[in-house]
């Protein structure tokens, strides 16, 4: 069945450049890049994360958020490749690992729909979907509403 859930698009490059400003000005927050391959596992706990490189890095927790990058692949009509979005390598290391840990790794498609110029369509043969028209939110805290939306058009191939 289909899942109905609220979405938001955003400017990608704003958001990205403003949530790096968060993070960055978090107190008592070290920072650190890599491609993890492995958790480091002690006496069955989760000790830490072993890097691509090999730099490890220790904790008390790991939390682990791989987005679309394990096992990622890129699918383009009949064409398929191993990628992680936006020609990011795949963590292919990590989720070997993880299924060696006995987690069930699974991959699910996206099917992001293809970027139109919206110049080179007739909308005479669409029909428009609006947005809505009362304000919703994803937090129970929001008390402002933006709804100035650009609408959807559907068609049928």
């Amino acid at each position: 069945p289909a899942v109905r859930a609220l979405r938001a698009q955003a400017d990608k490059v704003l958001y990205q450049q403003e949530m790096k400003r968060v993070i960055e000005d978090e107190d008592n927050l070290d920072i650190m890049q890599g491609m993890v391959d492995e958790l480091i596992i002690e006496d069955n706990e989760v000790k830490g994360v072993r890097t691509n490189i090999g730099t490890e890095y220790r904790a008390k927790a790991v939390v682990i958020t791989t987005g679309t990058f394990l096992r990622g692949e890129i699918i383009l009509g009949n064409m398929k490749y191993s990628s992680g979005p936006n020609h990011q390598l795949p963590s292919i290391t990590l989720a070997d690992n993880l299924r060696e840990l006995g987690f069930d790794v699974v991959r699910f498609k996206t099917g992001t729909p293809p970027r139109v110029n919206a110049k080179t369509i007739d909308y005479s043969k669409t029909e428009i979907q609006p947005g809505d028209d009362v304000g919703r939110a994803f937090s129970y805290e929001t008390t402002e509403y933006i709804l100035d939306q650009l609408p959807c058009w559907l068609t049928y191939t």
